[in-house]
């Protein structure tokens, strides 16, 4: 009995020697899992694009990449409709790879996100997008972004919403000015809820691939 005890005991030294993983290993590892399959969403293909929806997975670190496969294709990622939702998500930190220009004014509604990383391939980024941010208690906000301090306040921007009238006249396409009135509508409820207040938020620059790798093992 002692002698099975001792070789099983020199067994699972061996054994875990042989899988002690590296920092870098551990990083790539992290990095690669939080880029999740396009299975995991809810998304349909329109013509060159695949429309990403809704997010069904359970990572807290999730990136989202600006292409996919699908059907051995390649289809460049639109993010007009997607959304996190409370419930439907456990995502704290949401980041945008590089090539990705912009997304849905609403797309923090609802959510738990705690920190966003933004490429700066990023076109336009709304005040009200980060006003759907709420932070925990006793803490902030963490904006991570690929280009420089001035390069932001290049894209960030002020939104102005559009009146119901002229969402109405804004197209001859009856489905269209349906949704433009509706998203009308939503965005006034929405503002009711308070102005954006940059005191919830923490903004980070320059940030590069190998310090977003490690914000993502951070964030783990």
């Amino acid at each position: 009995m002692k002698k099975t005890i001792v070789l099983l005991f020199a067994c699972l030294i061996f054994t875990g020697c042989g899988s002690t993983e590296t920092e870098e290993e551990k990083t790539a590892r992290l990095v690669t899992e939080s880029k999740a399959a396009l299975s995991d969403y809810d998304y349909e293909i329109v013509d060159d694009s695949v429309k990403l929806t809704k997010y069904n997975g359970k990572n807290e670190v999730l990136y989202i990449l600006s292409e996919y496969e699908a059907d051995g294709s390649e289809y460049k990622t639109d993010l007009s409709d997607f959304s996190c939702i409370v419930g439907s998500s456990k995502v704290k930190f949401i980041i945008f790879e590089n090539g990705i220009e912009e997304i849905a004014n609403a797309t923090f509604n609802s959510s738990g996100i705690q920190a966003v990383y933004f490429p700066n391939t990023m076109k336009c980024v709304y005040d009200t997008s980060l006003r759907y941010l709420h932070p925990e208690e006793e803490s902030k906000i963490q904006i991570y972004y690929e280009g420089t301090g001035e390069e932001w306040n290049q894209i960030f921007s002020t939104y102005e919403r559009q009146s119901v009238k002229e969402a109405w006249n804004s197209n001859d396409d009856w489905e269209k000015k349906g949704s433009a009135v509706g998203a009308s509508v939503a965005e006034k409820l929405n503002g009711m809820m308070g102005e954006y207040d940059s005191s919830n938020y923490e903004f980070h620059y320059s940030v590069d691939e190998s310090q977003l790798n490690e914000l993502i093992k951070n964030y783990k």
